[in-house]
């Protein structure tokens, strides 16, 4: 149990340590799932002949397809994913600790807008999941 010596049975004891152990692998799991996400959102490779001019950014900028990681234009979705570890559940996604303050983060990933019109997903929450089954595992100690 990563060097410790248990001296004395004392079953509360163990068990909080293995929910301080287990937190510990849930944040690093988080933070890691976070750069992941982000590390995807700068390498997809997107479709050159798509780019078009963004007077947000006044530059040049080539969006992302459908179902791929959504293409970084303004950094605000990039700087605010975040996690947070609730008892045993580990949250990902924006505005955790602000309702409504997920936005258009939400519409990304699945695909809808607030007045109920339909575009085309970019689901990087769902994606990140189902691509780091492993290293979700090798957190979780399953393998």
């Amino acid at each position: 149990m990563n060097g410790v010596t248990i001296r004395e049975w004392n079953p509360s004891a163990v068990v909080r340590m293995v929910e301080r152990n287990n937190r510990a692998n849930m944040e690093a799991l988080g933070k890691e799932l976070i750069e992941k996400i982000r590390e995807q959102m700068v390498n997809t490779p997107r479709d050159p002949s798509k780019a078009f001019w963004s007077k947000e950014l006044g530059a040049m900028h080539i969006p992302s397809a459908e179902g791929e990681y959504p293409a970084i234009m303004t950094k605000q979705l990039y700087d605010s994913l975040e996690y947070r570890v609730v008892g045993d559940t580990l949250q990902i996604g924006v505005g955790l600790d602000t309702p409504g303050e997920e936005g258009y983060a939400v519409y990304l990933e699945y695909g809808w807008t607030s007045a109920g019109g339909q575009f085309h997903a970019r689901p990087y929450l769902r994606t990140s999941v189902f691509f780091n089954e492993d290293l979700i595992k090798k957190h979780l100690g399953i393998v």
